[in-house]
């Protein structure tokens, strides 16, 4: 009987259970999704040897099942909430304690089974979309191999199986927590005006600037660590207090406003904001938090993906490089090259370079000096060409490897090659390029002479030389790449060249493939476990405001009764959701883009358009989770009537 009973339950009442279903199913099928990938065997075997993404798909399964068990079991306390009544007409006819316990654990069971086989089917079809973004994001030829394993179905059923199992416990104990009375007055209860504090509002503003403060001047701190944690802690403390104290404070301003508080129902939307935002406050701040957390964390990706990937061409113009002087090595790699046939050889150049000591703007650096004529030489062989500037001697041209750092520097003038520690030659800067000749990392500081003052300057310095090629694909060659690798390592054997690999060898290939695998899948991560933060954070704010629907109906049904008009009670229902969901999400949004500000401005981009590129999508689906709110609220205040 006790089984039929919860089957019919749950049959009857799955219309009201439709997004807390929908919430789990998604957390479902993530999960599964980012164990597919983690299992993925080929994946995990065709990016050996670079970054591996199985354990940030590992974490992130962590991270999505903790965050699934907090938001179920809190979603799971609001269904609890608004069955009281039912539950205590159970025990009221004679049903005992242990049997309506037996009732909700299979309710609370059956709900999380149905998700699990749906979450499970919709991961299976999704798995092998999620692949392939992830392989058009990382910019590789690998195939997608086994898509759904085993491991991944067994992990995922028994993760979540375990957590409705214990949420199902809990609810099965509710009943014995309560009197008789309590779960028939359990809906009656009414929360008391908040006091407000002008202390608190203020300490809540100081706290959190105070944090905004440190943390944009975080750069310039002993301590970082220490600094980070002072900085969660004061802006997390100032969240909580902003929306337990200035929130009051404000709406106690708004109160006193007496033209806009009884202009229509204001003072109902007003009286009830004021009077609920006590129990409101902790979710409201915490979903602040989150959507601070969840826009922070894309933000972030987005920002490096454009830095390091979107810009990869820039930061690695050239497919090869090598600084060994061996005609043999030069050979091979030749022919390695031109029996390649997923890229087309387009040349191959030499050059040669001097490391000097010198003085830029007072600061001493060591420098890279190459001839003009072999800048053209270089220069040729580039996709994207520099002018073509004639130099006079006492001129120069100066590469500054490390643009972005030195985006808000004045330009320098001149530069002072030294010799000895003495004096040498003054070279006056006749175009200035914030960013690398070369490779990244295979050359620094650069500084391009004509011929004749190169010639004087090889003499004081240490002569490297260079060996270039260029093709015109560089990234579908990982047999090419692995050949060019094993002979450039058994001629630095050979020859026992003990220099850093850094500047002795440059792979377009090879530090794409590491570069692309880490920050794109940090980019694919941070969007799905984003993803789940939001449909959490949606349902969370949805299921509350469903709760104090069913609550307030009886006020809405004496509104009509005096005479108030269908559109304005509608009216007034959705300004009320809307002030729920805005608040937090304005909050989020600050605090996200004082974090974004700090890595853009370290990348020399545009902190707007990196927030813009994360809010769109984030703002779409939190204003449809709004909709859908505003309208069940609406709908179950016209129910009641």
């Amino acid at each position: 009987m006790i089984f039929n009973i919860a089957k019919n339950n749950v049959k009857m009442n799955l219309k009201n259970y439709i997004v807390y279903l929908v919430s789990i199913i998604v957390s479902v099928s993530i999960f599964f999704i980012f164990k597919s990938l983690e299992f993925n065997e080929v994946i995990n075997s065709m990016l050996e040897g670079s970054v591996k993404l199985s354990t940030g798909f590992k974490m992130s399964s962590y991270i999505i099942l903790f965050f699934s068990a907090m938001f179920i079991w809190y979603s799971n306390n609001f269904f609890l909430k608004k069955r009281k009544k039912e539950i205590g007409l159970y025990s009221l006819l004679g049903i005992e304690n242990e049997s309506i316990g037996k009732m909700l654990f299979l309710e609370t069971f059956f709900i999380g089974i149905i998700a699990l086989i749906i979450g499970i089917l919709l991961g299976a079809i999704f798995a092998k979309f999620a692949t392939v973004i992830l392989i058009k994001m990382i910019g590789l030829s690998i195939p997608i191999g086994k898509v759904i394993t085993s491991k991944g179905i067994i992990n995922t059923i028994i993760a979540f199986i375990i957590i409705f199992i214990l949420v199902s416990i809990i609810s099965g104990r509710t009943i014995y927590k309560f009197e008789l009375i309590d779960l028939f007055k359990a809906e009656s209860k009414r929360e008391v005006e908040p006091k407000a504090s002008m202390i608190k509002a203020v300490l809540s503003i100081i706290l959190i600037l105070f944090g905004y403060f440190n943390y944009l001047n975080l750069i310039n701190s002993s301590n970082e660590e220490l600094s980070l944690i002072l900085i969660l802690v004061s802006i997390t403390t100032g969240t909580f207090m902003l929306f337990s104290s200035l929130l009051v404070f404000l709406i106690k301003a708004r109160k006193r406003n007496k033209t806009s508080y009884f202009k229509g129902l204001n003072m109902i939307v007003t009286s009830k904001l004021l009077f609920r935002i006590k129990g409101n406050s902790r979710a409201l701040a915490l979903i602040a938090i989150l959507s601070a957390t969840t826009i922070t964390a894309m933000g972030v990706s987005i920002s490096y993906y454009d830095k390091f990937i979107g810009k990869f061409n820039d930061m690695y113009p050239y497919s090869y490089i090598t600084s060994i002087d061996s005609k043999s090595l030069d050979r091979d790699i030749t022919k390695f090259i031109q029996e390649e046939n997923n890229t087309k050889f387009l040349g191959s150049t030499k050059a040669e370079y001097v490391e000097v000591e010198g003085e830029v703007d007072l600061q001493q650096l060591n420098f890279n000096v190459i001839s003009e004529s072999d800048f053209d030489k270089i220069n040729n062989l580039r996709e994207k060409k520099y002018e073509n500037i004639d130099l006079k001697p006492g001129e120069c041209l100066y590469f500054y490897e490390f643009g972005d750092s030195a985006s808000n520097k004045e330009e320098p003038e001149e530069i002072n090659i030294t010799n000895d520690n003495t004096n040498f030659e003054n070279y006056t800067i006749k175009k200035y390029y914030k960013n690398n000749l070369i490779n990244e990392h295979m050359s620094f500081e650069t500084i391009i002479l004509n011929d004749t003052d190169y010639n004087k300057v090889k003499k004081i310095g240490e002569l490297q030389k260079l060996n270039i090629y260029q093709l015109s694909d560089n990234k579908n060659i990982e047999m090419l790449d692995k050949k060019i690798d094993d002979a450039i390592n058994e001629e630095v054997l050979k020859n026992k060249d003990d220099r850093s690999d850094i500047f002795i060898y440059s792979s377009y290939y090879k530090n794409f493939k590491e570069q692309s695998t880490s920050i794109s899948g940090m980019l694919f991560i941070g969007i799905f476990v984003g993803g789940v933060f939001l449909v959490a954070m949606g349902s969370i704010i949805f299921f509350k405001q469903i709760s104090e629907a069913t609550e307030e109906s009886g006020r809405y049904k004496s509104l009509r009764k005096i005479g108030v008009s269908e559109k304005s009670i509608k009216s007034t229902i959705y300004k009320e959701v809307a002030y729920v969901f805005i608040m937090p999400l304005i909050v989020g949004i600050l605090h996200s883009a004082v974090a974004i500000s700090y890595i853009a401005k370290a990348f020399n981009q545009n902190t707007a358009l990196i927030e813009f590129q994360v809010l769109i999508p984030y703002i779409v689906i939190y204003m449809i989770y709004y909709i859908i709110t505003s309208n069940n609220y609406y709908k179950i205040i016209s129910e009641t009537e």
